[in-house]
């Protein structure tokens, strides 16, 4: 950024957007930026979108996979039941009494000795490793989330992609991608100023 803004050509903005702001189930801190050359008509007048200006705003329930069967017991390895044993301890501790009633959200990759990440209908940042390894938990459906709704998670649509690459490579894309109600709005407020 420093390079292009000290050629004198370029003019940069930034702003930090979290998906929840953008209707989705996912808190997902990000920095977004948008460069313009000097040259382009207009370019000082852009301004990023507001958040929560959007048409629908996705339930935590509507990225779920329908027919996925909440019964089914996953395979978890020893830290995934470690930590889903430390949310229950800590959510009890904050007077929560059934946590396994409410979609609380565990990730069961945290391999940090007294530290889980929980959070209620709401998904933690997706990353590549978490969602190579679909690590996130739901305490109400007593399973892991699938790949596809981690995508929904992000904004995604599954029905709408051509899968050509392992699902572990998915799950490592979706987990790097930007959230894509926020992309879309940002390239919303560029184009007036590009045409």
């Amino acid at each position: 950024m420093k390079l292009l803004t000290k050629s004198g050509k370029y003019v940069v903005k930034f702003c930090k957007f979290d998906s929840a702001d953008w209707g989705l189930p996912q808190h997902r801190e990000r920095w977004y930026f948008v460069g313009f050359r000097k040259d382009v008509k207009d370019h000082n007048s852009f301004e990023f979108p507001t958040p929560g200006v959007i048409a629908a705003k996705a339930t935590f329930t509507d990225i779920l996979d329908k027919g996925v069967r909440s019964k089914h017991k996953p395979i978890l390895n020893n830290t995934a039941k470690n930590n889903i044993k430390k949310a229950i301890r800590k959510l009890k501790k904050q007077g929560v009494s059934n946590p396994e009633r409410k979609h609380y959200i565990v990730n069961i990759g945290d391999g940090f000795k007294n530290k889980v990440s929980v959070k209620l209908n709401c998904l933690p940042t997706i990353t590549a490793n978490r969602g190579r390894r679909l690590e996130y938990y739901d305490m109400k459906l007593g399973r892991p989330f699938t790949l596809h709704e981690l995508m929904r998670a992000q904004g995604a649509d599954p029905k709408k992609l051509k899968q050509t690459i392992s699902d572990a490579r998915l799950g490592e894309m979706t987990g790097n991608a930007m959230s894509i109600p926020v992309v879309k709005a940002v390239i919303r407020k560029m184009l007036p100023l590009l045409r």
